[in-house]
């Protein structure tokens, strides 16, 4: 055969081979189209139509269609499931063969009254529904929290059953204290006893209080240590994991949202103060009697609210001392042994003022937010800007300021690979000048918190008689003592995804929280006292601080089904590493050179500066294996093997470990009783840890005189 002739007879074979990749392009897509509903025919907006082999998801518009786009080489005849699932709502799922070209399958979704079918996604490696939990994991979402309030811990009052929330301070911008398992050790020195904060994925570094609520799509709440073991040694005093909206279930376009609250704070109600005295008066019921050595009682009398004004308008940078009253028991005043069982607190003051109210006012709450949810080609995305000012119910206080910024995408790169970024911002200013509010109690009913004098200074000592310490005026402190502290805090997690097969997928995440704060405090000189006093000639301190907490995993989760889909696996193993650090330094002095210099090298004597850095590594690795037979029978089992660098070298491994099992007797085929919709049985069993403070392994000194380093604690390296 010639050269020519063979050349000829591989033409053919070659068209072919070329002709056979524009044959299977020529197929197209597969586009699969339907509407979800109610069971009662309302389309239902925002549901959730997904594939979980493919991890593509799409939503539904507001007339409940969808409409979802598999690229052709994607397409294998492979038969999985469509499911579709919506907040509220019972899910459903249809087998679907992916061919190209149009495919329709429509959903009715029924009402799930008890929550069994709501997805979990704490204490386990994947989302998992409520129903096929074998330990208990609270979850609170958006439609639980119709009123956000300003700290998203305020928002699980009530709602988490076990979990002890109390607000310590009434003052704006504190978060509340949460105990979810009870207090888990007789000494947290250095520790505290709150709960694992996750947000977003990010291990948080910095409380709650910095996080919008307005942005926050559920909370989860895991208390018992079978689901915290996932955690390992940060875990044992339970969990909360925060997860923040996003746009993945949205349609195609653009949605704004604007909301402005409006409200004003008060008192719930009115503290008792004592309204009468057991000091002696005159026969007008109008002086007081003055004690006098030598000289029988009310032989001299005085107007005790002109008294108050004496001492304090006479006085410079301190109030002069005031006469001593006749039967005067004040605070700082014993009436003695005779004096106690004679007297009688029943004699009416000419003049009285409600001490409380004077220092009360309905300050104004006002909280704003915009923001915009939408789908752009395959870019989901939410962003929302926010701004609270919550200025209190005491007078003189600036309050709380928080202004906040969310950016939140989910980016389908390819077929098989997706991203997702979660992002915030949050920049706050908090005034806190310690309140005075256990002062402010203790004032008698003839205080006037807001006199002034000839100069139009609020009166130092806002009465006459012996209070001691608490002599002090409540609202002089407010309005010339406002230390500020500046927060800067940037929280952000990137993931991502890559689905090879679909029976195996991978993922990759890491999060990062950044906290700078800055505080200044400074009582000018010539900061007035009740007694004469150092604090006359001002006091200076600044002091700043930056923290971060970055944690990474690698994962690797693989699925396969037995038996005609009768037993459904799940193997997980994952990789994490987290560090924090944290670094702080504060100066500052006493006798400031001239009043109004905001500057700490204007202290002249008892000049200081300190400073000081920690930092924490923790690394870990499991693997979980969960069982599922015909969604009647759950097995789970997990091993963790943890170091943190808190632990001394004896103890730094640690293992950590859980077994779980579950029985869902009413999904039996026999189980025939209609007055119990929902019953299951389950058992689970897991370790969780603690972690000492910082110096707990450490031998600490203290500096002394010429520098010499005196022993502090021992510490214990192991």
């Amino acid at each position: 055969m010639s050269r020519f002739t063979r050349w000829l007879s591989q033409v053919p074979i070659a068209v072919a081979l070329l002709l056979m990749p524009m044959v299977a392009q020529a197929q197209g897509p597969a586009v699969i189209t339907g509407i979800v509903k109610s069971e009662f025919g309302d389309p239902l907006e925002n549901a959730n139509v997904y594939i979980v082999e493919l991890a593509i998801s799409v939503g539904t518009n507001a007339a409940g269609r969808y409409t979802m786009t598999i690229p052709a080489d994607r397409l294998r005849g492979q038969l999985l499931q469509l499911r579709a699932r919506s907040i509220g709502y019972k899910a459903d799922a249809k087998p679907i063969t992916l061919k190209a070209g149009p495919q329709t399958f429509d959903y009715s979704l029924a009402k799930d009254i008890n929550r069994l079918q709501e997805v979990v996604t704490t204490g386990v490696t994947a989302g998992t529904e409520q129903k096929k939990l074998a330990f208990s994991v609270a979850q609170v979402s958006d439609k639980d929290m119709p009123v956000p309030g300003s700290n998203p811990l305020s928002q699980l009052q009530g709602k988490v059953a076990g979990a002890n929330i109390v607000s310590a301070s009434g003052r704006p911008g504190t978060a509340p204290a949460i105990i979810l398992r009870g207090p888990q050790s007789i000494n947290a020195s250095g520790r505290g006893q709150d709960p694992l904060y996750i947000i977003d994925g990010v291990v948080s570094q910095g409380g709650l209080q910095d996080i919008n609520p307005q942005d926050i799509e559920n909370i989860e709440v895991v208390k018992g240590a079978a689901a915290s073991s996932l955690y390992g040694s940060r875990a044992g005093n339970g969990v909360i994991q925060i997860t923040t909206r996003s746009g993945k279930n949205q349609s195609e376009g653009v949605k704004f949202r604007a909301n402005v609250e409006y409200g004003v704070s008060d008192i719930e109600s009115e503290y008792k103060y004592p309204s009468t005295h057991f000091m002696l008066m005159d026969e007008t019921a109008s002086r007081f009697c003055v004690t006098v050595s030598g000289v029988a009682d009310c032989s001299r009398t005085v107007d005790i609210y002109q008294e108050a004004y004496r001492i304090n308008n006479d006085g410079g940078d301190f109030s002069l001392p005031p006469v001593t009253f006749a039967n005067d028991g004040g605070i700082s005043r014993n009436p003695g042994a005779v004096g106690s069982r004679s007297l009688f607190q029943v004699n009416q003051f000419p003049k009285t003022y409600n001490p409380i109210a004077q220092f009360l006012t309905n300050g104004q709450v006002v909280n704003s937010t915009l923001d915009a949810t939408g789908r752009v080609g395959r870019t989901n995305f939410f962003a929302s800007v926010n701004q609270l000012r919550q200025e209190g119910s005491v007078k003189l206080f600036p309050g709380y300021t928080r202004n906040s910024m969310r950016l939140n995408v989910d980016q389908q790169l390819g077929g098989n690979l997706n991203f997702s970024l979660r992002s915030n911002y949050t920049s706050a200013n908090d005034y806190n000048n310690g309140g005075g509010w256990f002062g402010l109690t203790r004032q008698p009913a003839n205080a006037q918190l807001f006199a002034e004098d000839a100069k139009g200074r609020l009166f130092i000592r806002t009465v006459a008689q012996q209070q001691g310490a608490q002599n002090v005026n409540p609202a002089y402190n407010a309005q010339n003592f406002v230390p500020l502290n500046r927060i800067d805090r940037f929280v952000g997690n990137a993931t991502a995804r890559w689905t090879p097969l679909s029976w195996l997928d991978g993922e990759f995440n890491f999060g990062y929280d950044a906290r700078n704060n800055f505080q200044e405090s400074q009582q000018d000189r010539g900061y007035r006292t009740s007694a004469l006093s150092a604090t006359n000639l001002g006091t200076i301190s600044r002091s700043a601080g930056r923290s971060y907490s970055l944690n990474a995993s690698g994962n690797v989760s693989a699925r396969k089904n037995w038996f005609d889909e009768s037993l459904n696996t799940r193997l997980t193993l994952r990789y994490l590493y987290e560090t924090q650090d944290s670094r702080s330094q504060s100066t500052g002095g006493n006798n400031l050179a001239v009043p109004g210099l905001r500057d700490p090298d204007a202290a002249i004597t008892d000049f200081f500066t300190s400073g000081g850095t920690e930092t924490v590594r923790q690394l870990g690795f499991f693997t979980n294996l969960d069982l599922d037979y015909k969604g009647r029978y759950i097995i789970g089992a997990l091993v963790r093997r943890d170091a943190a660098s808190l632990f001394g070298a004896a103890n730094r491994w640690q293992t950590y470990g859980r077994a779980s099992a579950a029985w869902r007797l009413s999904d039996e085929p026999w189980f025939n009783v209609n007055q119990i919709s929902d019953l299951k049985f389950r058992y689970s069993v897991g370790q969780a840890g603690n972690r000492p403070n910082f110096t707990a392994q450490y031998e600490t000194f203290s500096i002394g005189a010429g520098g010499a380093l005196n022993p502090n604690q021992p510490g214990n390296k192991n």
